[in-house]
């Protein structure tokens, strides 16, 4: 399933035309009003103060937050800096890296060529990458005294978007994990995603695939899988399919040059305070990746990500623009983990995010089938679609916690009134 640059530009260029003239004008979701749509506007405003006050504390360098309902925003706070030392403050165009953010985009993407036939969720990814039609399974041991065995069965499409495939990202101290640390099976050091799934498919995996869940680089596999499938690059595929449909002018794989003065700093936690991680004139998303990272490579704004997550709260519509049908998203957003390993956890996966099953699943307020993700750099979104909401806070910090996640959700449902 080889495909020539010749295959891949006259793809694109049948597929971008309709929508550049709606590129060019996009806008941001319109504004509701808070009360109209359920909301007490007094509680709300407990979000500004909750943001600042982390600020002023130290803990982020600044925040955006918004929650929509029925596709019309009803609070968007931006609080602090994207750049402490310049005193940029954080404002509603920043951009940010969304890392594992990239992950639904992907996974919305792979949907897409499901809907066309051009992939099944039960498809060996060998269909597409002959290297992984024989793989191992860890048995025991460690190091040079590790046993393996062959796969039972291939891992399949369906395995890539619940991550269930087997594979990590090569963190912990599992034999497996330490072997794919050792071998260094990451998107940023390859030259292409073709090379980067040769290395991926001589890693053994830790499990039969469908039998548990690890997170790890099966959406960065899945990207690959995309290109085949589509015959044209991922970021060709994500701009002319997703991005320039729904009117995400700013998210992609590199920030442009007249984009930078809105790109944020990344900050970290030193002796208390805050110090630079990555300045934003130093970072590598200033460059286009050799090998596209489908699970955490994208960098993109509060309103961009907004409106993709307000397609999928419409069920794979947003402005007139159909990207899945109903029954699609409806299908991504419920548990495909094994039963017998969903009752370990306290939440279950979809294809593409996770998913509560039940109320109050993590201690998080929303009803069962919300749906959510987070990134490394702790930008986060949710998907209630039992009320129509949607959430959104976004931060730039190289320390993953969830413990604003769990505030923002709190204080956006005690505000909600239904």
């Amino acid at each position: 399933m080889n495909f020539s640059r010749r295959t891949m530009v006259a793809s694109l260029a049948a597929t971008v035309s309709p929508w550049s003239m709606a590129a060019a004008t996009a806008k941001p979701l319109p504004t509701g009003v808070a009360k109209a749509a359920g909301f007490d506007p007094e509680r709300l405003k407990r979000i500004a103060v909750a943001l600042q006050r982390r600020v002023d504390q130290a803990e982020a360098p600044g925040f955006l937050a918004a929650i929509a309902r029925d596709g019309k925003i009803v609070s968007f706070d931006a609080v602090g800096y994207r750049d402490i030392a310049a005193k940029t403050p954080m404002s509603r165009d920043t951009i940010f890296r969304i890392m594992s953010m990239t992950k639904p985009i992907v996974s919305v993407a792979a949907m897409m060529l499901a809907e066309e036939n051009k992939l099944r969720l039960t498809d060996p990814v060998a269909r597409f990458i002959p290297a992984f039609e024989k793989q191992q399974v860890y048995v025991s041991g460690e190091g040079d005294a590790a046993v393996y065995a062959p796969s039972r069965r291939q891992v399949q499409v369906r395995n890539l978007l619940s991550h269930t495939s087997g594979y990590s990202y090569g963190l912990g101290s599992s034999p497996v994990a330490k072997i794919h640390a050792a071998r260094k099976v990451g998107t940023s050091n390859f030259q292409s995603l073709a090379a980067f799934c040769q290395a991926a498919a001589e890693l053994p995996l830790m499990f039969e695939p469908g039998t548990q869940w690890q997170y790890g680089i099966s959406t960065d596999i899945l990207g690959h899988v995309v290109e085949l499938a589509a015959g044209q690059t991922l970021p060709e595929f994500l701009k002319a399919r997703i991005f320039e449909p729904l009117g995400m002018i700013d998210t992609a794989f590199q920030v442009m040059p007249d984009r930078l003065p809105r790109f944020a700093n990344r900050y970290k936690r030193e002796n208390g305070a805050l110090a630079l991680d990555e300045a934003a004139t130093a970072s590598p998303f200033l460059k286009p990746p050799a090998a596209p990272s489908g699970g955490g490579g994208l960098t993109g704004t509060a309103d961009d990500y907004l409106r993709f997550a307000t397609m999928l709260a419409n069920e794979g519509e947003l402005d007139g623009v159909r990207l899945l049908g109903p029954e699609t998203v409806r299908l991504m957003r419920v548990n495909h983990l094994p039963k017998a390993y969903i009752a370990t956890r306290d939440t279950a996966f979809g294809l593409g995010f996770g998913v509560d099953v039940e109320a109050a699943t993590r201690n998080y307020y929303g009803p069962p089938d919300t749906y959510h993700w987070s990134g490394a750099n702790r930008t986060h979104f949710w998907v209630d679609p039992v009320n129509r909401i949607v959430g959104l806070s976004m931060t730039q910090m190289n320390l993953f916690d969830n413990y604003f996640e769990e505030d923002m959700r709190a204080l956006t449902y005690q505000a909600f009134m239904g």
